[in-house]
């Protein structure tokens, strides 16, 4: 019995160490900027890393990370020091990450936290067939609800939260629909964005709203997606 212990281990240990591991496939993009962070970086499932450029105007290629216990770490791509975290429901196994920051970066930090709370990632079901056909994605990143205006469909948004949107149906004879998005600011809404997009059904646009730490103004950022 001994003797079987030993070999018992060596096949038991790396089930163990899998168990509440496993792969997910993802798509990153950081509106407005990463700051200094060109990229991050992201253990897979076969054990290596990889790095993911951190773009504000195009969504990076597929790469699938490793979950475990359903969060997903990332390090910084210079420093290799932890950077932010990506929690997300059971069963979700296509997502896209959106990098934003929201405060100074140390108010929320506790004792022996490892990651940065200046970087904040919202978790989106990328799952195919999840985007209406000629519509596409919103998403408020601000402390406070955001309201979308895409034609003539409205809708607000809760903090740190997205919505899927169809394509309007009122357009004019380019094919051009009005996009607002107004921020709360206490008992009044604020205007962050107003302009037309060309709605078509191959195109798909992701319109996300986020702090601008600098001035501190809420931005939008409209990124065209592959399709």
């Amino acid at each position: 019995m001994r003797a079987i212990l030993p070999i018992l281990m060596l096949v038991l240990t790396p089930i163990i160490q899998a168990a509440g591991s496993r792969p997910v496939s993802c798509r990153l993009l950081a509106p407005g900027g990463a700051g200094g962070a060109a990229s991050v970086v992201v253990q897979q499932d076969d054990g290596g890393e990889a790095a993911i450029p951190l773009s504000s105007n195009t969504v990076s290629r597929e790469v699938t990370c490793l979950a475990k216990d359903n969060v997903i770490r990332f390090l910084s791509g210079s420093e290799n020091s932890p950077v932010a975290e990506a929690m997300f429901p059971d069963g979700m196994k296509s997502v896209l990450l959106i990098f934003y920051r929201q405060g100074s970066g140390n108010e929320d930090a506790v004792e022996g936290e490892s990651v940065n709370p200046e970087w904040k990632v919202l978790v989106v079901d990328d799952s195919a067939g999840r985007y209406p056909k000629g519509g596409g994605l919103i998403a408020n990143c601000n402390p406070t609800e955001a309201r979308y205006s895409v034609g003539s469909k409205q809708e607000v948004v809760p903090s740190c939260d997205s919505r899927t949107f169809g394509m309007p149906e009122v357009r004019d004879e380019f094919n051009m629909a009005s996009v607002k998005v107004e921020v709360r600011d206490g008992e009044h809404w604020k205007l962050a964005s107003e302009s037309s997009l060309r709605f078509l059904p191959g195109i798909r646009y992701m319109i996300i709203s986020y702090p601008d730490l600098r001035s501190g103004r809420s931005r939008v950022e409209i990124v065209r997606d592959n399709i």
